[in-house]
């Protein structure tokens, strides 16, 4: 396989009797491995900033993803976000207000580029399904568990 895309990782460990599955990250902290916290099936989708955050008590924009909200309403890695909604925020803070709000939602953001006051308006998008765990399948074929086996160098 050549190329820039993404391999069809699902497929290729099912041979192994492997279930990839994905689903939305629970916050910036969340790396994956496990199924997540459980929402409620009544419960309407978080929303999303299209941005990871690092600062702590002075948020900035580590990274703002192409095509997401943050890019969408002209913000940029780098910017330091003041406020949102005319509330000064934290990086904590900004987490627990987009999960609290709901994609299609806008929100006013102060952030500063360099000395520029940039204020814009950013409407939550989605959160995408960007975070994976992986499970064994139990019930498999003894030609399955030979791949598993070989591959992992164990019993599995």
């Amino acid at each position: 396989m050549e190329g820039t895309e993404d391999p069809p990782l699902e497929s290729q460990l099912r041979e192994f009797g492997v279930t990839y599955s994905l689903r939305s990250a629970d916050g910036e902290a969340d790396r994956g491995g496990k199924p997540g916290r459980k929402a409620n099936d009544d419960e309407p989708p978080a929303g999303w900033l299209g941005a990871s955050l690092a600062g702590g008590a002075h948020p900035l924009l580590q990274h703002v993803f192409s095509g997401g909200p943050a890019e969408q309403a002209g913000l940029a890695a780098g910017d330091s976000i003041v406020a949102i909604d005319g509330l000064r925020m934290s990086v904590a803070a900004i987490e627990k207000l987009v999960r609290r709000r709901r994609p299609g939602e806008s929100v006013a953001v102060h952030a500063f580029r360099r000395d520029e006051l940039i204020t814009t308006e950013l409407t939550l998008a989605p959160a995408p399904d960007d975070t994976c765990w992986l499970t064994l399948d139990a019930k498999v074929d003894e030609a399955t568990q030979a791949r598993r086996r070989a591959w992992l160098g164990r019993e599995a």
